[in-house]
């Protein structure tokens, strides 16, 4: 307690002759500023790389996901190329082939084609053909059972004549 009225007495005593001598008051109020300057300056420097390590940590994880979406997007470009050449091959083959069916392999490939037609319209036709047929047929054999028939009579009336 005694320490706390001497440190009180002290500051009044201080306070007193700086609030009479001008340049003494300036000086302090100086010392003040400075003083507030710095420590503003040490919280914005504390500030500043912490901000500075979060951007760095942020623009790396941007670097590596960017590094990742360029490896896929390279090996999209790889597995083009790849389907690209195949499709390329494929159609080369299909030239290749087009050139063998024209001229002389194709007429006979037409003739393959129009004799497959006709074999299956025959195929496609037949049993209603084998009908009209069957009847033709049975409509001559009538036809001749019944002129036979009659040549038969008129045999039997020739004969009986002659008689």
């Amino acid at each position: 307690e005694k320490e706390m009225k001497f440190l009180s007495n002290r500051y009044d005593t201080l306070s007193v002759q700086l609030n009479s001598d001008p340049q003494k008051k300036l000086q302090f109020q100086q010392q003040e500023k400075a003083l507030k300057l710095q420590q503003e300056m040490a919280s914005l420097a504390n500030e500043f790389n912490g901000d500075l390590e979060a951007e760095k940590k942020a623009l790396l994880a941007q670097v590596k996901s960017d590094v990742t979406a360029i490896d896929t997007i390279q090996g999209g470009i790889r597995e083009a190329k790849a389907e690209l050449e195949e499709a390329k091959a494929r159609l080369k083959s299909l030239e290749s082939d087009l050139q063998e069916l024209t001229g002389d392999r194709m007429d006979k490939y037409k003739q393959l084609e129009q004799r497959d037609h006709e074999m299956q319209q025959f195929i496609d036709n037949f049993d209603t053909e084998k009908k009209k047929q069957l009847t033709a047929n049975k409509t001559t054999e009538s036809s001749i059972i019944h002129l036979l028939e009659h040549v038969s009579e008129v045999l039997k009336q020739g004969s009986k004549t002659n008689r």
